[in-house]
């Protein structure tokens, strides 16, 4: 059974009210990017945790309750939280907010601008047909209403539908992440083809970034007569909306060429002896961001815990979107604080479950320093701890630590904080990026300093044990 299909099912022999995390084909057949799937079309997307489940024949998680949780200080609580939420209905000036207006893929108008928008398979940073799949677009043509998670006054979820042709469907989406991976990385300016790859990867349960960006890299591979239509089963050139969606159907189940896509881009370009042509970090197929034109990226692709993502530390914010304040995307010497700094502060985000696009905007002090006193005190007043914004941030430090200390026991080291040649190498041909090149072997030692860890990128004694980590 699709996602889909799982959700509706539990449900029905539980609780309608019941919440579900399952995988879909894509997991019982242990794609390496397979997602676990909530909420039918929410996706835990990356590192192919879906996979892990179908490993373990697990195939979903039904959970219904009807308890609410304690809180130390109920009535300091919910004065934060009208306080936070008054404080955001101030900054929108009775405007709906922009995200919930477009979604995410509003996003695609800033790394167009700034010239870090990924373009067949990130030989080029600007792509000519953006505006045909970016935020606007989507809204006019696709939109069916906003979708906002638990109690979020943003609202930046896509229910949308596409009512007739070839690509006819509905649900969630795309974000984007997606509109990148599936639409201007594979040269794609078919909206309706990319969203119908979408509605795919979520009812199949997969990773769109991983998906788009592996698909990419074969056409790639198929434009320099690597591979062939013999061993694809049918061309597969930039552009091709088609074969996109096809792409995205045979991977989920394994068919075919599929099964050669459902590996991730770096083992389909070891596989053609050209490694080179994936785009990853630590096997992990690159976020929206071309870290040539963004260079703080490419340092926060090169050093997060689980390969390249947004999500560990996300300097886009600052280097592109201006929250909460606005970073020369071009300059490296200010990326090594900036990066540790966000990916300390996505920590402590992470492990208080909330959502980065809130917290960032109303939680975060608006200084380089990034402070997290509005998720401090609404945890003191949840939980009863005496966090104040700066121990705060350093429990998001020991977390960051902790995980770097399991890979550098697993063997991980400097020489897997990498990036890929044409990103370090090969200077940006197009946009306000042009001639640049990611300057990593500049920021890598700086950054190692900063964190307390030795040449090699292993964490010091001193380090951990400051940290209360051992």
């Amino acid at each position: 059974k699709d996602a889909h299909e799982t959700d509706e099912i539990l449900k029905s022999e539980t609780h309608p009210k019941a919440r579900v995390a399952c995988i879909g084909p894509a997991g019982e057949n242990r794609v390496l990017f397979a997602g676990i799937m909530n909420d039918k079309d929410r996706t835990a997307g990356r590192s192919g945790v879906g996979a892990v489940m179908g490993a373990k024949n697990l195939k979903a998680i039904a959970v219904y309750g009807n308890h609410k949780p304690a809180l130390h200080d109920a009535e300091s609580f919910g004065k934060l939280v009208k306080k936070f939420l008054d404080g955001f209905k101030a900054s929108n000036q009775g405007i709906q907010p922009t995200l919930r207006v477009y979604g995410t893929a509003i996003t695609i108008t800033g790394t167009q601008t700034v010239g870090a928008l990924p373009t067949r398979n990130f030989q080029q940073g600007t792509f000519e047909h953006w505006d045909k799949i970016g935020g606007e677009a989507l809204t006019e043509r696709f939109l069916v209403k906003p979708k906002a998670c638990f109690s979020c006054p943003i609202a930046c979820g896509r229910v949308t539908r596409i009512a007739s042709g070839p690509f006819a469907g509905e649900g969630e989406g795309p974000e984007y992440e997606t509109i990148y991976a599936l639409g201007s990385n594979c040269g794609i300016s078919d909206l309706a083809a990319l969203t119908k790859a979408n509605y795919i990867c979520n009812e199949m349960g997969m990773d769109t970034i991983s998906m788009g960006s592996t698909i990419a890299c074969a056409m790639e591979l198929y434009e320099r007569g690597i591979l062939t239509e013999e061993i694809i089963g049918r061309p597969l050139p930039f552009g091709d909306g088609e074969a996109l969606v096809e792409m995205c159907r045979l991977t989920a189940r394994r068919e075919g060429f599929g099964n050669q896509l459902a590996e991730g881009s770096a083992r389909l370009a070891e596989a053609y002896g050209h490694s080179e042509l994936a785009i990853v970090a630590k096997k992990q197929e690159f976020a929206g961001y071309d870290p040539r034109a963004e260079k703080g990226m490419g340092l926060a692709y090169a050093t997060s815990n689980i390969g390249a993502s947004h999500m560990r530390g996300d300097p886009a914010y600052l280097e592109i979107l201006g929250v909460p304040l606005s970073l020369d995307p071009l300059t490296w010497e200010d990326k090594p604080s900036l990066v540790k700094t966000l990916q300390d502060l996505f920590a402590v985000i992470d492990a208080a479950g909330l959502c980065v696009f809130f917290s960032i905007r109303n939680y975060v002090t608006k200084s380089l320093e990034l402070l997290p006193f509005g998720i401090a005190e609404l945890l003191n007043a949840a939980t009863g701890t005496n966090y104040d914004a700066t121990s705060l941030l350093s429990a998001g430090e020991r977390i960051f630590n902790a995980e770097r200390h399991f890979l550098t026991r697993a063997g991980f080291t400097a020489k897997d904080d990498t990036l890929p040649k044409r990103i370090v190498s090969e200077p940006l041909p197009d946009g306000p990026g042009k001639g640049h090149v990611c300057e990593l072997d500049k920021m890598l030692p700086h950054y190692y300093r900063l964190r307390g860890w030795s040449e090699d990128g292993i964490p010091t004694e001193e380090t951990l044990s400051s940290l209360g980590i051992v």
